[in-house]
């Protein structure tokens, strides 16, 4: 399966007319790899005094820019295609990282599953295949997920703690929205230390991840040459977007805007997923349904608070987009493929072998003709029709 979602990131057409946004980040890269780190503040200042460009992202992202540069340094090459290939790349990791956390925290059954998920999804198929930081952000919080289910695991070693904090830092300096998904981990490790009295070490955890916020604060300072040009390109992050028209046309709603477009994009994983993070969160002989083995419990639940718990934050922000759920689309893939394997395991335990056996071969075949109509829906959307945005309204006004 990972093998096959590379092959698809890889061999699927390409896009023909790039949005703006990917030609400012691609600008952006291009000129630190020409000028060097240290060109950060006077793309900072010139931002702040062009009117005209606050429309368009600010140079702040310095995790995601210093990607894109490294890309271009290692290729020797600067252009939209390189940056659009990170994307890619870092789409295929996502697909190693989430193999990784469902067979090592789950099953091998669930990480077929959700793999095979994850391959054909859309909406991670489309943002493989621009220059947005999305697929980067993505990756990052399936880390960040991965070292928080491993720590949780853990009895004395601080190695897989140390790892979430390490890699929460290098997030906060990519992208503003990896701030819920460092806290979200990072307190959702906590209170499971704290329910098996560990209470010192959760309290040392907390501690290390305030600390963590300060030291990638100090770094975003240094780059930017001081925090006077900072202080003025978030104080306009938000209110210059909403001022446009594109932000009131196609980045705002309320809850049913993600409900509508993940039901178009995606409906079957999703649905699935977040019936499996309603029931991993009800008392445990509900939460028993999708496993008897204690620990893999609690790594549902986990995965589970962190899903809705990211969901309920995007329902509540004013600005909306599907690309901003980005950093849910492994983990809830995870949820439904705990989902699928619960079903399999009732059929078979309450049907003779022979029926229970055809019954989970049709349970299966259907899953690869979902796969196959997802395939289907990303190649119409995005590649036929040539959609330039995972915002619903592409959808729902066509």
């Amino acid at each position: 399966m990972i093998v096959a979602g590379w092959v698809l990131r890889a061999a699927l057409p390409g896009v023909s007319v790039h949005t703006p946004d990917e030609g400012v980040y691609a600008s952006y890269a291009t000129t630190l790899y020409r000028d060097g780190l240290g060109s950060v503040p006077g793309m900072l200042r010139t931002y702040n005094q062009t009117p005209e460009l606050w429309v368009y992202p600010s140079p702040v992202r310095v995790g995601y820019l210093w990607i894109l540069t490294g890309a271009m340094h290692l290729t020797q090459t600067a252009n939209l295609e390189i940056t659009t290939a990170v994307s890619a790349v870092f789409s295929g990791l996502s697909l190693v990282l989430l193999a990784w956390i469902a067979y090592r925290f789950f099953d091998p059954w669930v990480a077929l599953v959700s793999l095979l998920f994850l391959a054909v999804s859309p909406l991670d198929l489309a943002i493989a295949r621009r220059t947005w930081q999305e697929a980067v952000v993505a990756c990052f919080a399936l880390a960040l997920v991965g070292a928080a289910l491993a720590a949780m695991r853990q009895r004395s070693s601080p190695g897989w703690a140390v790892a979430l904090l390490v890699l929460g830092g290098y997030a906060l300096l990519i992208k503003e929205t990896n701030s819920i998904v460092f806290a979200l981990c990072a307190l959702g490790l906590a209170v499971a230390w704290i329910a098996r009295g560990r209470r010192r070490a959760a309290c040392l955890l907390l501690g290390g991840a305030a600390a963590t916020v300060v030291a990638s604060a100090t770094v975003l300072v240094a780059t930017a040459g001081g925090i006077d040009e900072l202080r003025a390109v978030y104080a306009r992050l938000f209110v210059s977007g909403q001022a446009t028209e594109y932000f009131r046309k196609y980045q705002t709603g309320g809850p049913m805007y993600y409900v509508k477009g993940l039901g178009i994009l995606h409906p079957a994983p999703f649905l699935l997923g977040f019936v499996g993070c309603v029931l991993a969160i009800l008392p445990e002989r509900w939460a028993r349904v999708l496993s008897a083995d204690s620990e893999r419990l609690r790594a549902l639940r986990f995965t589970s608070v962190y899903v809705l718990g990211f969901s309920a934050v995007a329902l509540l922000h004013t600005q909306k987009n599907l690309r901003f759920l980005s950093v849910i689309y492994a983990p809830a893939y995870l949820m439904a493929a705990a989902l699928v394997q619960a079903i399999a395991r009732g059929v078979a335990l309450r049907l003779p072998r022979s029926r229970a056996r055809v019954a989970v071969a049709v349970l299966g075949l259907s899953l690869v003709v979902l796969a196959g109509f997802d395939l289907q829906r990303f190649i119409r959307y995005f590649v036929a029709e040539g959609i330039p945005d995972l915002a619903t309204p592409w959808f729902t006004k066509r």
